[in-house]
């Protein structure tokens, strides 16, 4: 290769790099030693009296119907450490699945009450992981829409997501703040439940 061509080359690197400076700078491939996994441990159906879901039925008062069954799915959640320094992942100690939310709006995760709740740091060690069971449900509210409605069995994909915030748990964000808002959530793999849905 000739002088004169490693000069004309040098220049073509030089501009190229000139060129792609800007997209590099600001182009940020995101890390986060934060890991999920779940899987189905058991599915079930309960069906409860239209009492039990009245303020729901309110909204509702076409649907004469006496009682509604009700899908739930129990599932472990294993949060994982893929990194040699030690993780904190806040949550509140009781309701801990509101850092949780799922990839759809028919599963939900199912709440209970909480006599004690406070901000808690869990550990998860380097290369270590942190273990939860949690109780995803199918939303009733779309078997209520209407009383002549026609539904279809699906296969539905459902992940679920942490929302990781270094500082505190999620629900102690002050609402529309910039921590809130650019909420940062590590997904799941994913997870096929049958359920019902209303077709369009």
């Amino acid at each position: 290769m000739t002088s004169n061509s490693k000069h004309f080359i040098g220049i073509l690197i030089c501009n190229l790099l000139f060129v792609l400076a800007p997209s590099l700078a600001f182009t940020q491939i995101e890390y986060t030693p934060l890991k999920i996994e779940i899987k189905t441990l058991n599915q079930y159906t309960l069906k409860f009296h239209k009492s039990y879901y009245h303020n729901l039925f309110e909204q509702y008062p076409k649907v004469k119907v006496d009682s509604i069954e009700q899908q739930f799915f129990k599932v472990g959640i294993a949060l994982s450490n893929d990194s040699h320094d030690t993780l904190m992942v806040w949550m509140m100690s009781c309701s801990w699945t509101d850092d949780f939310v799922t990839n759809n709006k028919y599963i939900k995760f199912d709440v209970w009450p909480c006599d004690k709740n406070h901000p808690t740091a869990f550990v998860i060690p380097p290369n270590g992981k942190k273990e939860f069971e949690g109780l995803l449900v199918k939303s009733v509210k779309f078997d209520l829409a209407c009383s002549d409605c026609t539904y279809k069995s699906v296969l539905l994909e459902t992940k679920v997501g942490i929302i990781n915030n270094p500082t505190k748990p999620s629900g102690l964000l002050k609402i529309g703040s910039k921590e809130q808002t650019k909420r940062n959530i590590t997904w799941s793999n994913p997870l096929k439940f049958q359920i019902s849905v209303m077709k369009n």
